[in-house]
């Protein structure tokens, strides 16, 4: 009867815990940024996102600055709230990793070593849906080809599908689906 008891009071304690770790009082709004947070949204660290530009595409972490994490929930919030900002949504889908993805890079690792000699259009045709503004951008400036090497020392390859590979695609040619063909 005793043990029943310890294990039912634990049990509670365990609920009556958790319900107040969630438990959040409502914070007054601020009002908009302090210029240090500005400063840092802009220019600063987005946590691990790149902030550097190639010839054609700007890293997530330039976004991230607007359209990332308010620490004074100010913008990018629901009216309950909640946060709702596009960047940490990104983050966690497959867009996003798309590059990074180890089965994909597996899977044309294995491709490649059955057909050696197609190396190069292999990766170079992946990368265009993989690895889009690493892709492109090299086409841009005049290569005939994008490998994986170059890919995996890319922060903007590996930023996968982007902001900008979306939002930057010419409305004219939005590309063919799933060809990898896509006019910026």
């Amino acid at each position: 009867m005793k043990r029943a008891q310890i294990v039912v009071l634990s049990v509670l304690a365990g609920i009556m815990g958790v319900s107040m770790m969630s438990w959040t009082e409502q914070q007054p709004r601020t009002g908009y940024h302090s210029w240090e947070e500005l400063i840092a949204m802009r220019g600063g660290e987005a946590d691990n996102l790149p902030q550097n530009s190639n010839s054609v595409f700007t890293g997530s972490g330039r976004c991230g600055g607007c359209h990332g994490h308010d620490i004074d929930n100010f913008a990018n919030v629901d009216l309950e709230g909640n946060d709702v900002n596009p960047t940490d949504d990104w983050r966690a889908t497959m867009m996003a990793n798309s590059a990074k993805d180890p089965f994909w890079q597996a899977k044309v690792t294995h491709e490649v070593a059955v057909n050696p000699d197609h190396q190069e259009v292999l990766e170079d045709k992946c990368t265009s849906c993989h690895a889009p503004m690493g892709h492109y951008a090299a086409h841009f400036d005049g290569a005939l080809s994008y490998s994986f090497a170059e890919m995996l020392t890319d922060s903007l390859a590996l930023d996968g599908v982007s902001c900008g590979a979306c939002h930057q695609i010419n409305e004219e040619n939005a590309g063919e689906v799933f060809s990898g063909v896509l006019d910026f």
